[in-house]
């Protein structure tokens, strides 16, 4: 990820002030978020990271079933999914702690 952003500022016209100083601040923000995600290193497979996932209403899995039916109760689905929390990582997005 790191030499693609480089690459990227390399081939930038950085003579323009306002470009170099602009692509500049963009590259630190990038990679501390790079920097920062990469010290997740417990993050949850199944959602990656959202805490929820999308299930559709044909799902055979009794938990996330359950889950789906609860959901139906409140909020009527329109096209047969619904976000519910994610099991493995109880919502959370990262398994450390579950």
């Amino acid at each position: 990820m790191r030499d693609a952003i480089d690459v990227e500022i390399a081939s930038c016209d950085t003579n323009d002030p306002a470009v170099g100083d602009s692509i500049f601040r963009k590259v630190v923000w990038v990679r501390k978020q790079v920097e920062a995600l990469s010290l997740i290193d417990d993050i949850c497979p199944l959602c990656v990271g959202e805490g929820v996932i999308e299930v559709h209403e044909t799902i055979e899995d009794s938990e996330y079933q359950n889950l789906w039916l609860e959901t139906e109760q409140h909020e009527p689905n329109v096209d047969g999914w619904h976000a519910v929390v994610c099991l493995t990582c109880l919502g959370k997005g990262h398994l450390a702690d579950n």
